[in-house]
């Protein structure tokens, strides 16, 4: 207890630990909402599952025989799908749905007048649940590519270490789109068409079912300048040792340029949407 007239030497915390803090609260509320409607995300990870299960087996179907088919091999069809899909399950999250959703029940009023950054938070919900999303994927991942799929690891330690890195960019680079179409919400209000059109494209562009190895030439060199491949075909091609040695450091530098590409458009864009509600009367 201090006597009177002395002078606490305790110092307040950091301005960067109380912002810190804030979006720490609200990553560990989007988990606990996650853990909430566990059962509705088990349903739709079943779904997901059953569709891996059925690429796989067509797949199977067609390396009746061969060895090969241009560039992909026989024995990497069951891994690649699997890092595929902890790729593209761990990046599963609707930032777009939340914003519209909060634009249509009046809510996002509360978001917008809260001493947070409304990009940072977006981003914050997101990774919380993620969090808990990430341990049921990885785990039904694991379980099917060890049992059904022939699962390997990676090609290397370097290859590991970089995957994970990549995929790291890769959960960013997906948020930065998903946040993208979430601000047209402000314009539009229903957005769930355009996340239809976004999924779509990304199951073609971004390598999930099929390697854009496969493709024509053309059109495989510039899919893999596009962002959608680096969400998920390029960090599962790291895994696999597609890309490798000197190539991979280029690669993951594609996949941070547009990282910062696609948060500095929401910066960006972000005053536009605004005022967009403001014209409107929101």
């Amino acid at each position: 207890m201090l006597e009177p007239g002395a002078v606490s030497l305790r110092r307040p915390p950091a301005l960067w630990a109380v912002k810190l803090a804030k979006y720490w609260h609200l990553a560990a509320s989007s988990a606990q909402n996650s853990m909430a409607y566990r059962r509705a995300m088990i349903v739709n990870l079943a779904a997901v599952v059953i569709r891996l299960l059925a690429i796989y087996f067509l797949w199977t179907a067609a390396f009746d025989e061969r060895s090969a088919i241009g560039s992909f091999r026989r024995e990497d069809v069951g891994t690649y799908l699997v890092i595929a899909f902890v790729a593209a399950g761990l990046l599963s999250f609707r930032t777009e749905m939340r914003i519209s959703q909060a634009i249509r029940d009046g809510s996002i009023v509360m978001d917008l007048v809260r001493p947070y950054n409304f990009q940072g938070a977006r981003l914050a919900q997101t990774l919380g649940a993620l969090a808990v999303e990430a341990v049921i994927v990885v785990l039904v991942a694991l379980a099917l590519g060890v049992a059904v799929m022939g699962l390997h690891g990676p090609a290397g330690a370097v290859a590991g270490a970089s995957w994970a890195v990549s995929l790291l960019l890769a959960m960013l680079i997906k948020f930065g789109i998903a946040y993208l179409i979430g601000l047209t919400a402000f314009v539009i209000t229903e957005v769930y068409f355009l996340i239809t059109v976004r999924e779509s494209v990304a199951a073609v562009m971004a390598g999930t079912m099929i390697p854009i190895s496969l493709f024509p030439d053309q059109l495989e060199a510039v899919i893999r300048y596009l962002p959608f491949y680096s969400t998920v075909g390029l960090p599962t091609d790291i895994y696999l040792g597609t890309i490798a040695g000197a190539d991979i450091l280029p690669a993951i530098a594609l996949q941070l340029a547009w990282v910062i590409a696609v948060w500095t458009a929401g910066v960006l864009l972000y005053p536009i949407a605004l005022r967009k509600v403001t014209i409107h009367g929101g």
